[in-house]
């Protein structure tokens, strides 16, 4: 079960359950203090509800530097510094967490730990975090409370709780090539750099040395012998490998070749590409063709 995705201002309803226990990403203690700050009566009215933050002073330190003169202020404020470190048996769920929720994005190695850190002392139930990272969004069992939520949810973007590479199970060369890129303009770079990831896989897959059209052709020839979609025994396996043919063709004249030609900032690649629902259809369809390379349905 994927945790939700809250305004940190969802404390200051007073029919809101706040979270006995919060962990406190150390990259963001400062906007969370700012938080508190801007009503005087915010701390107050929180400590009373019996509220806890915990911040990981190694993790504080290492982002920050030394906390110093912080530490007697976080403490006023109610948010505990806690000793707890990376321990060489963490290395592993670490590893896991970048690759399997963060996309292998190797910033993200600062949220991973206090993954980790928090998991270890909070056991394997809900987590409550806060955080201005995305990547908490796909991670199971995790609350995710944002200080500048309007920051990260724009008109386009789809709901906090859905993971697009993980819910759709989007082919792995694929979120490999884009994973990183999902948030990043122009779009049609994005979508370009996903059409390479295509033409790259039909080439392992086939052994071809050929490019853009000539190589699906060749790959996907009913009377080759590369890719084959399916045992090619009846007349609707033929026409499956004939009209696939055509999309995998299809994509190099029609996808690739007008974004290397106009480019991804151009104003026709915007027109095609301009805003993330529309990359994430084309990302979708980019996928399918990259399973049916995979192996031969029945």
């Amino acid at each position: 079960m994927r945790g939700t995705v809250l305004s940190l201002d969802t404390w200051l309803d007073p029919n809101y359950q706040v979270p006995s226990l919060v962990y406190l990403d150390a990259l963001d203690w400062r906007l969370f203090v700012d938080w508190l700050a801007q009503d005087t009566a915010r701390p107050q009215q929180l400590l009373a509800r019996r509220w806890q933050v915990r911040l990981f002073k190694s993790q504080l330190n290492r982002s920050c530097g030394s906390a110093g003169h912080r530490t007697q202020k976080l403490l006023e404020l109610g948010i505990q510094l806690d000793e707890a470190k990376i321990h060489s048996s963490d290395e592993m769920f670490i590893s896991e967490a970048l690759l399997v929720y963060f996309h292998n994005d190797s910033t993200a190695r600062p949220q991973a730990e206090l993954l980790a850190l928090s998991r270890r002392q909070a056991g394997n139930g809900q987590l409550a975090v806060i955080s201005q990272h995305r990547g908490y969004w796909r991670i199971p069992l995790v609350n995710t409370y944002f200080v500048d939520i309007s920051r990260l949810r724009g008109q386009d973007d789809l709901p906090a709780q859905f993971d697009f590479l993980q819910d759709l199970d989007i082919h792995r060369q694929l979120a490999l090539a884009v994973g990183s890129r999902l948030d990043t303009t122009p779009y049609g770079d994005t979508v370009f750099a996903a059409i390479i990831a295509l033409r790259d896989y039909v080439k392992q897959m086939s052994g071809l040395p050929a490019d853009g059209y000539s190589l699906m052709e060749q790959a996907f020839a009913a009377n080759g012998s590369h890719l084959h979609l399916n045992p090619l025994t009846s007349c609707s396996h033929k026409n499956e490998q004939k009209g696939f043919l055509s999309l995998y063709c299809g994509v190099m004249t029609g996808l690739r070749n007008p974004l290397a030609h106009e480019g991804a900032s151009s104003a026709f690649a915007q027109a095609r590409y301009p805003n993330k629902k529309a990359l994430l259809k084309y990302l979708s369809f980019l996928s399918i063709l990259l399973e049916r390379a995979d192996h031969p349905l029945p």
